[in-house]
């Protein structure tokens, strides 16, 4: 059997309930119209922006950008340090075979140029290996000695190698240059100068690799450490430096460690996050209140190396960091390396972040919008419907019973029953009374005819001097007398009268008795008969 769009409409409209109650209907209208507010709350609220699917969101993806990002920086750290460790402990061994080959110890090697530069050419191989094998820019030792230390200004001795023209975080064919060093080793090893070489390090230059240096026979135990940044001397670029302390014994006699370049984190770290193009990771360091940092970012520009100074403040559900003209946000995890301390920070340019909060807002506000307009057509449409069968069932209220027709309302077809019902049995309430008020009107007129007779009857029987008197005087009468006077007449006895007018029994008597005597009566039934004669009177002569 098949079934076109036409045969199902009409078995949905067959199936629609036909006698549904102004009840269930209304229920249904108000709970249209309540989607219709509710939409149109969330869309006044989306443009000011006090909800925001998108602000969630994007706090989700950084939160897992975040953890990502951690993830790399700790595991590179790890492996850059346990080649630290590796590294200090080949240098303690080519440090201690060449002081028992000349049998001199380790101070003895302050000046001592011709040891020195033999320690320098067995050390190189180690250093350039070592570098060669962890993720890093450069790789460096210093020995707490010097070939001279008669000039103004503290030197250190050491090696400081580093990779030449970074052009990717891959440095497998980048060839190394000599940074500190002796020139000597550099031309046997067949590698260049640094533009602003120099023989050794200046003492001063990197603060932080000093403290290690001087930090005496402590174990080495968690000794390594990751620097903040630091500018080389004569150089464009910025470094941090993961150090590792080397021992001869229990006592500290250099550092080594590895150079992380501005340049070389921004590539390491660009090429694991570069499904974000927007995104940019950083590694942030406080020191004595102010930040310095690295930062990685994509080719179009989202981040730029060289750059050191931060400030960070709390921002919403992000934090704000600034540097120069540059704005971002994002989100910071503090982090341990060793004994030093640093924050992860994965951020987005706050602009970009602007721009997609906006349009995202615009999106949610054009489907709040039409499914608020499609809300108000449903109530519009609905209470159409839900008004107008009830206009029609009241107009029918006018029409006869006859000319009724049903609204298919339950409750306006039970009102129609329910006034018929009463108009039937208004009309026999009416036919009854109406046959009742004709048997009143017989026995009215032939009381009034007997009442006539009577009337004619009593002038004769009366006293006409009394009566005259009696309705000369009714005028004497005080208000309270006339008032009591007047409920006589309606027919009341003493304890009515008592009740009436909130008065004692002998109030009553003092009344009466001032009434009997200023109508000249001597008891009550000649004062109704004298009264009901007055009334007659005036009656007939109102006629």
């Amino acid at each position: 059997m098949q079934l076109h769009p036409g045969t199902i409409l009409k078995f949905l409209r067959d199936a629609r309930p036909q006698n549904l109650s102004l009840r269930r209907r209304l229920a249904v209208y108000l709970i249209v119209l309540s989607c219709a507010m509710v939409a149109l709350v969330f869309f006044v609220f989306n443009l000011i922006g006090i909800v925001n699917p998108i602000e969630r969101q994007v706090k989700s993806m950084l939160s897992q950008r975040l953890d990502v990002a951690v993830s790399d920086v700790l595991h590179d750290a790890d492996e850059a340090a346990a080649w630290g460790i590796s590294l200090s402990g080949r240098l303690s061994d080519v440090i201690r075979a060449a002081l028992q080959e000349h049998r001199i110890s380790f101070d003895d090697l302050r000046n001592n140029e011709i040891v020195l530069n033999e320690i320098q050419t067995k050390a190189y191989l180690e250093v350039y290996t070592h570098m060669q094998l962890t993720t890093c820019s450069g790789a460096f030792y210093l020995l707490d000695t010097t070939v001279n230390d008669s000039l103004p200004e503290a030197y250190y001795n050491g090696l400081y190698l580093k990779y030449a023209n970074l052009y990717a975080e891959n440095t497998i064919h980048n060839k190394p240059c000599m940074f500190r060093g002796n020139y000597g080793v550099a031309r046997e090893n067949k590698i260049s100068l640094y533009s602003t070489w120099q023989l050794e390090t200046v003492a001063g230059t990197f603060p932080q690799v000093e403290e290690l240096l001087h930090a005496g026979s402590v174990s080495q135990k968690g000794q390594y450490m990751l620097t903040e940044v630091y500018a080389l001397p004569d150089s464009w670029e910025r470094v941090r430096m993961l150090c590792v302390p080397i021992r001869l014994g229990d006592r500290t006699v250099g550092v080594c460690g590895f150079e992380i370049s501005d340049l070389y984190f921004q590539l390491v770290y660009q090429g694991k996050h570069d499904q974000q193009e927007q995104l940019v990771c950083a590694l942030l360091t406080e020191t004595d209140g102010s930040w310095s940092g690295q930062m990685s970012g994509n080719r179009a520009g989202c981040a730029a190396p060289g750059q050191t100074a931060f400030s960070i403040k709390p921002q919403g559900r992000f934090v704000e960091v600034t540097h120069d003209a540059d704005c971002y946000l994002g989100l910071v995890q503090q982090i341990t390396i060793g004994n030093s301390d640093h924050s992860i920070a994965v951020m987005m340019p706050k602009a970009w972040y602007e721009h997609i909060v906006r349009s995202g807002q615009i999106k949610m506000a054009v489907v709040l919008f039409a499914l608020a307009l499609l809300a108000i057509v449903a109530c519009i449409f609905l209470s159409h419907h839900y008004v107008k069968p009830i206009l029609l069932g009241l107009s029918q209220i006018k029409a006869s019973e006859a000319e009724r027709q049903p609204s298919k309302i339950p409750e306006i077809d039970d009102l129609f029953e329910f006034l018929a019902a009463r108009d039937r049995s208004h009309e026999a309430e009416l036919a009854r009374l109406q046959t009742e008020n004709k048997d009143i009107q017989r026995e009215r007129e032939r009381a009034e005819n007997a009442l006539s007779t009577l009337h004619a009857a009593g002038l004769q029987e009366i006293d006409q001097e009394a009566y005259a008197l009696f309705c000369a005087n009714v005028c004497t009468l005080t208000p309270k007398e006339h008032e009591v006077f007047d409920l006589y007449l309606q027919g009341k006895n003493g304890k009515e009268i008592q009740e009436e007018l909130n008065i004692n029994q002998n109030t009553l008597k003092y009344h009466n008795k001032n009434i009997y005597n200023k109508l000249n009566v001597s008891s009550r039934k000649e004062l109704l008969k004298y009264a009901t004669l007055m009334q007659k009177d005036e009656k007939q002569s109102e006629r």
